[in-house]
């Protein structure tokens, strides 16, 4: 009978180790899920600021897309000036040497 109170005290005194082995793993536990929650907030805010980047990339885009329409646009224009600029200097020779 003693030994069966001692096999049975040594069974609580492992029972009552494993509550403490058990309650620091929930510690660990609750430390990693507010790491988990810390991480996943910053993921979400890099989320957010990559939308934003790509919204501005797109806009850039067609930013880009009109500045170079409207160089062509001001190469002929550039063209077409010199042209009359040429044509304007032979008319003020022309009428002058009459």
């Amino acid at each position: 009978m003693e030994e069966l109170k001692s096999m049975i005290a040594g069974l609580g005194q492992q029972l009552r180790g494993l509550d403490e082995r058990i309650g620091g793993l929930e510690q660990r536990i609750g430390g990693l899920e507010q790491r988990m929650d810390r991480f996943e907030h910053r993921l979400d805010i890099i989320e957010s600021d990559l939308r934003e980047i790509k919204d501005q990339v797109v806009l850039i885009k067609a930013q880009v897309a009109r500045n170079t329409e409207s160089e062509g646009v001001i190469r002929d224009l550039q063209e077409l000036v010199k042209e009359h600029d040429t044509d304007i200097r032979l008319l003020k020779k022309a009428v002058a040497n009459q």
